[in-house]
């Protein structure tokens, strides 16, 4: 004979263990302390007790919204939407399950500040942080997001996004490209749409002496070099129509000239073929006087 304390504790999700049991159903709990003969052999059985858990709504400035205490596996009912004065409700940050959850969880509401034009129509954002929502009026004829007062985007006609909701994001990432620079991945969307229509996007750069920046599309294959609309000593803007991985380089002069310098070759290409022209010129007229 010996004493019963050799058995685990065992788990199991959305239950409380209650206790080792002489039957599947009913019977009588086993004690620590109870003595049994092993020799003869015996089952013991689980049993459980099925607990409750909560989903608490995080409306972040919102109507409030009751938390939800349930047992699990249960139906979870979606409770109707927050509103917010100045803001559309876009969704749940996490998507409320059909059934109670064996953990409690916290969700979160996703707003879209209303936002409009200055009177040119031209409208600029400032966003609290990467990857927030907007939605422009239908009076918007441009709109820029500032992300962090150095990283924006601004798409130059907006008539492809007013009335929808905007999210932009630009996160630095590992650079896998040949070109040695910081790796960022730009994502803009309307209404969860990636967007493609002509936009200027401002991305950090560290400016270097005698060295001027470049930025480079990449998709994981090649790299396809971009124009550079203007930079100075902390950032860089080029044009783009497309969500991708940009790097930001610095590079002579000259190595950039397939970007926003490449107006300055053409010009002395152009100057070099005029000189060329005037001396044949000159040639011709003195071998015929001859």
């Amino acid at each position: 004979n010996t004493m019963f304390t050799d058995l685990p504790i065992p788990t199991k999700t959305g239950y409380e263990f209650v206790g080792w049991f002489t039957e599947a159903e009913g019977g009588v709990m086993i004690q620590y302390e109870d003595v049994f003969d092993y020799t003869e052999g015996f089952n013991v059985y689980a049993h459980w007790a099925i607990d409750k858990f909560t989903i608490q709504f995080d409306t972040d400035g919102g109507s409030a919204i009751s938390a939800l205490v349930q047992y699990y596996g249960t139906p979870v009912a979606v409770p109707a939407d927050p509103v917010r004065n100045g803001y559309v409700f876009v969704g749940w940050d996490t998507a409320i399950p059909t059934s109670m959850p064996g953990e409690d969880m916290v969700i979160k509401a996703l707003w879209a500040a209303k936002v409009s034009p200055a009177p040119a129509g031209d409208l600029e954002v400032k966003a609290p942080a990467s990857g927030s929502f907007v939605m422009p009026d239908s009076q918007s004829k441009s709109v820029k997001v500032d992300l962090d007062g150095v990283t924006s985007v601004k798409v130059m006609d907006a008539t492809g996004i007013t009335s929808k909701t905007i999210t932009v994001s630009v996160d630095p990432i590992v650079n896998q490209s040949n070109i040695v620079g910081s790796a960022y991945e730009f994502v803009f969307k309307a209404d969860g749409v990636g967007y493609n229509g002509t936009m200027q996007v401002t991305l950090p750069y560290a400016g270097i002496d005698g060295k001027v920046p470049a930025v480079y599309y990449w998709n994981g294959y090649t790299t396809v070099q971009m124009k550079v609309v203007s930079y100075n000593q902390d950032s860089v803007t080029f044009e783009t129509d497309h969500n991708s991985t940009y790097i930001v380089a610095s590079e002579d002069a000259v190595a950039s000239a397939g970007g926003s310098t490449s107006s300055v070759t053409i010009a002395g290409v152009a100057i070099v073929a005029v000189v060329i022209g005037v001396l044949l010129g000159f040639l011709v007229a003195r071998n015929r006087s001859a």
